[in-house]
């Protein structure tokens, strides 16, 4: 393919099929550590992080100017992501994994409606019933929890409202904007709103060695400190990793071919969510993550995918963070106009 792009959809299916259930590991990682550290941290953590790989690959590779255009749009884009990620981990508090996992998987059927009704962009008719199938699935997993506002999973909901609307964001700065530079922004405006979070809240560390499967007493210094520090450099780890498979995915296939095998980290979810806390999932759980996952595989499909330009020379990991805080402008089936 040009570019030197090799078009392997299998290679490209097992990456981002691998990519997804490292994201539900994450937030599996989150859901445990959350019971010792607050969520405020473990955002800044992850955030931080992946800031400061961003700034010594741009010091060292290719730069880009960042200076940008649309100084308010990148911080309202930023903003909305930071409140994405922070409702889903929220969720987790209060809500199964695969069930948080499933509602935040809504964003790519969400984002044609907000095209429609924000920009006012025509979609193909078959669009429309990839969202109806999603919407489907939405009410199927909410539906046991209708009889009492705290049983419905309204902050998992609202993590895959505002994923949609970041893409809606990205895909209006991709216009102007080098996604490079629109990555930058998402990171120090999230890094900045992350640290204000902690700063608020406090950082707190509660009786933690009794509530994180604690060992027998005389082991608990062997066992429960590395494992809990162990958690959390796992879940810095992965924040890299993630990157690594998305951006290697798409240079194997299309977007059309791959997206589909992102649900399969929602099964996945699933099997941790029982190996760990088991949890059983509901049948009305898999009734929705069969509609959700066919909506979102029909826009997906409809949407045609134009070829994906060769990543420069900033490098895999360079390109793969732009594709995991900014993923809308990795889509090689974005919408320009």
């Amino acid at each position: 393919m040009a570019g030197g792009k090799e078009h392997s959809p299998p290679k490209g299916a097992a990456m981002i099929s691998a990519a997804a259930m490292t994201v539900a590991t994450m937030a599996a990682i989150v859901k445990w550590a959350s019971e010792a550290f607050s969520v405020e941290l473990l955002m800044l953590l992850r955030w931080g992080l992946a800031l400061i790989l961003f700034v010594f690959m741009w010091r060292f590779k290719d730069r880009i100017s960042l200076a940008t255009e649309h100084p308010w749009l990148q911080l309202l884009n930023a903003l909305v992501y930071v409140g994405a990620v922070y409702c889903l981990y929220l969720s987790l508090q209060t809500t199964s994994l695969p069930e948080a996992l499933l509602l935040y998987n809504l964003a790519p059927i969400l984002a044609p409606m907000w095209n429609r009704l924000l920009l006012g962009r025509r979609e193909p008719p078959l669009i429309w019933l990839g969202i109806a199938l999603g919407f489907a699935g939405v009410l199927v997993v909410m539906l046991p929890g209708m009889g009492s506002l705290g049983g419905v999973p309204w902050l998992a909901l609202a993590s895959g409202v505002l994923m949609s609307l970041t893409m809606l964001l990205n895909g209006m700065l991709a216009k102007t904007e080098p996604k490079e530079r629109t990555s930058f922004y998402s990171l120090l405006f999230g890094c900045g709103v992350c640290v204000l979070g902690v700063l608020i809240t406090g950082v707190h560390f509660p009786d933690w060695q009794h509530s994180l499967f604690p060992p027998r007493d005389w082991a608990r210094p062997l066992i429960m400190y590395p494992w809990v520090l162990s958690a959390l450099l796992a879940l810095g780890v992965f924040s890299l990793l993630v990157p690594l498979l998305n951006t290697g995915a798409y240079r194997y296939g299309s977007v059309g071919e791959l997206g589909p095998f992102r649900y399969l980290g929602v099964i996945f979810a699933g099997v941790l969510d029982w190996a760990v806390w088991g949890v059983v999932p509901a049948l009305t759980n898999l009734g929705g993550f069969l509609l959700i996952a066919c909506g979102g595989t029909v826009v997906i499909l409809v949407r045609k995918p134009k070829p994906a330009p060769p990543p420069k020379r900033g490098g895999a990991l360079q390109e793969g963070l732009v594709c995991t805080w900014s993923p809308q402008l990795c889509d090689p089936g974005q919408e320009k106009g």
